[in-house]
């Protein structure tokens, strides 16, 4: 897969000594709900015929596993969309790698016992708001109350949930609390993150409810304890006293954590991005499909990687670098 000469024994290192041990694979672009922040037109997605094969996904992620790979999420677009999801899961799966997946968990309920059987115990759920119209408005669908009961009987199946919230000023921010609340009776983590740009999402600075106002409006209700970080992680996380769960802040934008970034991102289409807002993609399934040495194009990615958001740090100063990204759906996350 990557040649006999490669030597991976140092694993996947970049310029600045992050070990990157962790891929997000987008297994697909396509998604069923249409949020606004993320995938804002309905039908800008890449025809199936340009997208990885399932048997492409698998031999990727072996190929990543054997060069460092410890942990896989399987992302989107919406990944329970994939015609060949279970199979995806299940040979996954049997790599020496954790597993997981992030989903908007309109169709969890099809495949729980897939997911346990084949070990998935982490999910991300996406969850922008707990009302049904404004749920409606931010998604484009009609799909609140199928998605919250996904979400809480994934829960008392025993998943570990990750709720995410993405807070955008004037859509949003007035349901931090009624999220925060949640973790007093549930056992998952609900995970407040910044509005970020993208290439058609219309960001702008004034849209964006930043860490310090998420953090200023939770303080103002709750009494919140700081617990200790761990190494990569890319929240920061508290706990109100006597709660089931937790509460998480994703400040990419405000308090970036790319110092200890350890990500790759391959998107549906076979390219690698080492940045979520880097604009370079280098071409993974060309190369595989000749059968010539995928760790070239890896190490070389990696090498080019930046400091810090692509190199367009600071991102609100940098008007131009979304529009030269892609867009979320199309990314992964």
């Amino acid at each position: 897969m990557f040649g006999k000469k490669t030597n991976m024994n140092n694993g996947l290192v970049d310029r600045f000594g992050r070990v990157h041990d962790y891929l997000r694979l987008s297994i697909t672009n396509h998604c069923n709900f249409a949020c606004t922040y993320c995938k804002p037109d309905d039908k800008n997605c890449e025809k199936s015929g340009s997208l990885l094969l399932a048997e492409e996904l698998i031999e990727l992620s072996k190929a990543f596993v054997q060069a460092g790979i410890k942990k896989i999420r399987l992302t989107g677009g919406e990944p329970l969309l994939h015609k060949d999801f279970e199979r995806i899961i299940e040979e996954i799966s049997r790599l020496p790698v954790e597993l997981a997946v992030t989903t908007n968990g309109y169709f969890l309920d099809k495949y729980f016992n897939t997911l346990k059987r084949n070990g998935v115990q982490k999910l991300n759920i996406s969850l922008d708001s707990l009302k049904r119209e404004r749920f409606k408005t931010i998604t484009q669908r009609n799909a609140f109350d199928r998605v919250l009961a996904n979400l809480i009987l994934a829960i008392k199946l025993g998943f570990e949930v990750k709720l995410n919230a993405v807070i955008m000023k004037g859509v949003n921010e007035d349901e931090i609390i009624d999220f925060a609340r949640i973790t007093n009776n549930y056992n998952l983590t609900v995970r407040f993150i910044e509005f970020m740009p993208f290439k058609t999402n219309n960001w702008n600075l004034g849209k964006t409810f930043s860490r310090s106002n998420i953090l200023e409006t939770l303080q103002k209700t709750f009494h919140l304890i700081s617990m200790d970080p761990v190494a990569g992680q890319t929240a920061e996380y508290y706990k109100i006293p006597d709660a089931k769960g937790k509460i998480g802040l994703i400040s990419t934008l405000s308090h970036p954590f790319c110092d200890e970034c350890n990500r790759i991102r391959v998107m549906a289409d076979g390219k690698m991005k080492n940045c979520l807002f880097g604009n370079k993609e280098y071409d993974l399934i060309t190369p595989y499909r000749q059968g010539k040495n995928l760790f070239d194009v890896i190490h070389e990615s990696l090498a080019s990687k930046n400091a810090m958001h692509g190199g367009n740090h600071p991102m609100h100063k940098n008007s131009n670098a979304p529009n030269q990204n892609r867009d979320m759906f199309s990314i992964g996350g």
